[in-house]
């Protein structure tokens, strides 16, 4: 994926994320996990510990866009006939009672959503079960469970609804996963009012996560955005909120095949 030439500014090379990360986690003062395991572990473990804090990372990298999975595109296409056929007897003779064209997108769009549910539920039941079985080796009680979900193929979905259904999965199943971090490495994010793609940081968490663990994830945010610079270059501009709604209407860009 190259950004050259695609807008002003762009930077001049991209990351392959497993090992930018390697590289990250040690300068912000954390460690690999198999630095303290044998050569053929037992456990499946997560990838990153800061063992002062006792604070555990699982990366998980999206290298899939799940709309091209067979089993998927089979749901889309049927969701979309069916939502079709509905949408002609609504605008029909056929009209049913309550039913108009909005509900009936409105039922649309949290059906597509659902459709890829099944992908990030596996990626959430894996790190769950690597973040249980590391506390555990290192005899962690606290809530301190960090998924890293970094996105660099999947663009079915816009930033906001994977976040959304993030959330929603992981509200009551999952209780190793105190706060889920949505990233983006080379997948930029194209967000309203605005001519200037994006890099996004946003952490979600669960009502377990103590304000030790959000406070770490902002300071390590900070750190983030001031190494990737050190990587690639200044940033045009850098921003920070704590308001979600910055990713309403955002959606990820997709690079032209060159």
């Amino acid at each position: 994926m190259s950004h050259n030439n695609i807008w002003e500014g762009a930077p001049a090379k991209t990351f392959e994320v497993e090992p930018l990360w390697n590289s990250f986690i040690e300068h912000a003062g954390g460690m690999r996990v198999n630095e303290f395991l044998s050569k053929s572990p037992s456990l499946k473990n997560a990838d990153y510990i800061f063992p002062d804090k006792e604070i555990i990372i699982e990366l998980k990298e999206i290298k899939t866009q799940f709309t091209d999975q067979p089993g998927n595109q089979s749901a889309i296409d049927a969701l979309s006939k069916k939502t079709i056929d509905r949408l002609l007897e609504v605008l029909g003779e056929k009209q049913e009672a309550g039913q108009t064209p909005e509900l009936i997108l409105n039922q649309w769009r949290q059906q597509y959503l659902r459709i890829f549910r099944p992908n990030l539920v596996n990626i959430c039941k894996k790190a769950n079960k690597q973040l249980k079985q590391t506390k555990a080796y290192f005899d962690i009680n606290s809530s301190l469970g960090v998924i890293v979900i970094v996105n660099e193929e999947f663009t079915g979905l816009t930033p906001q609804n994977i976040i959304s259904l993030l959330g929603n999965i992981l509200e009551n199943s999952y209780s190793s996963i105190d706060c889920c971090l949505y990233v983006s490495v080379n997948r930029y994010v194209e967000i309203l009012d605005s001519d200037e793609p994006k890099l996004v940081w946003a952490p979600i968490y669960s009502d377990r996560a103590p304000d030790l663990l959000v406070e770490f994830i902002n300071w390590l945010g900070e750190m983030w955005f001031d190494f990737l610079e050190d990587q690639a270059g200044p940033f045009t501009s850098r921003a920070t909120t704590d308001d979600m709604s910055f990713l309403s209407g955002a959606r990820s860009i997709t690079i032209p095949e060159t």
